[in-house]
């Protein structure tokens, strides 16, 4: 199964970014296919969780940042995971993966 996890809150604001990284850990370990997408205030997630994000995509995640929240947020491209996916095309990326790819979407 392809799973789309799509997060757009702060990690500060809530234990929502463990519990998201612990289900697609244990997805991934039940052969899933799992992508993150970070919107919005989540994007601070492949920031201030850099081990996280790179610990969850070594196991075999996509992580997907949006490019235009980074920037609203003033936050440079090496400030990030260096293996997460920055999409140029934050919405168009978004609606291909949804519509497309993902089997089941988990937004948060």
């Amino acid at each position: 199964m392809n799973l789309g996890f799509i997060l757009t809150r702060s990690p500060d604001e809530s234990e929502t970014d463990s519990l998201l990284l612990n289900v697609a850990s244990k997805s991934l370990e039940k052969g899933d296919r799992v992508t993150i997408f970070l919107l919005g205030d989540s994007v601070w997630l492949a920031h201030r969780s850099r081990d996280k994000v790179e610990n969850i995509m070594g196991k075999g995640a996509r992580v997907v940042v949006s490019g235009e929240h980074l920037q609203a947020c003033g936050m440079p491209r090496d400030q990030i995971a260096p293996t997460a996916e920055v999409a140029a095309d934050t919405y168009g990326s978004l609606v291909e993966l949804v519509m497309e790819k993902f089997d089941k979407v988990v937004m948060i």
